[in-house]
């Protein structure tokens, strides 16, 4: 208790300055959690949209468009960040029923479930924060204005949730939650006062 991170670095450890003012040193596979001070307000609060990706993680935000194979997505204490499409399972209203579960839809195929209920399967070829373009087999694409959207699900099959051996796993204020896997021989994780990459 009472602890402030310094910093964190896969291959270093730990290193948290104690109320007294004392440094301490922890190896990273000893570390087990570290858990703020801070409570967790309500889930998803100002955020309109709700991004789960297949390994069970969940993002509140925003998304931007699709650039490449990643999808642009808005999540207030992280920015913009990319996520890979391979890993998103599906994108909807924070306060759409079941916000969390899949749509039913083809799995090979992505799914636009409208608020009035009607569904759309195809390729989603972008989505931001106005409106969503789906391919449907045809020519060209239609667009789909956002406000009317429930829910987007994107298809593939959903592996078994597993995580990786050395891991972090950041709970977030607004309720998002995101698994960092840790490389140590890479030493891609890093932690300092100020941010976490």
């Amino acid at each position: 208790r009472g602890l402030t991170v310094n910093t964190w670095d896969v291959g270093e450890g730990l290193s948290v300055t104690g109320e007294s003012g004392k440094l301490i040193k922890v190896e990273t596979r000893n570390v087990l959690s570290l858990v703020s001070d801070r409570t967790k307000g309500t889930e998803g609060a100002g955020a309109a949209w709700r991004m789960t990706l297949r390994n069970g993680d969940v993002l509140y935000g925003e998304p931007s468009r699709i650039s490449g194979q990643s999808l642009e997505f808005n999540v207030p204490e992280l920015g913009r960040i990319l996520v890979p499409l391979k890993v998103v399972a599906s994108v909807a209203g924070v306060h759409a029923a079941d916000a969390g579960g899949a749509a039913g839809g083809a799995r090979d195929k992505d799914v636009v479930r409208l608020n009035n209920k009607d569904v759309k399967e195809g390729l989603i070829v972008n989505v931001d924060a106005g409106k969503v373009q789906i391919s449907t087999g045809g020519a060209g694409t239609t667009d789909v204005d956002m406000a009317k959207v429930e829910r987007l699900t994107f298809g593939g099959v959903t592996p078994v949730r597993t995580l990786p051996v050395l891991a972090v796993r950041v709970t977030f204020v607004s309720g998002s939650v995101l698994t960092v896997p840790l490389d140590a021989k890479k030493r891609t994780f890093s932690w300092t006062i100020n941010s976490v990459e």
